[in-house]
């Protein structure tokens, strides 16, 4: 039993810096997106 609580912080703590990595390598992209402004705005 104890051997179980440790691991699953271990893999909780494993999936949630995946997730993290996975957002950070998306949000320039979005960041990019955003801050350049639409073709058709620009007159």
């Amino acid at each position: 039993m104890d051997q179980t609580h440790r691991q699953d912080p271990e893999l909780f703590h494993f999936t949630c810096c995946s997730l993290v990595d996975e957002l950070l390598q998306l949000r320039p992209a979005h960041l990019l997106a955003r801050s350049t402004p639409a073709p058709w705005t620009q007159s």
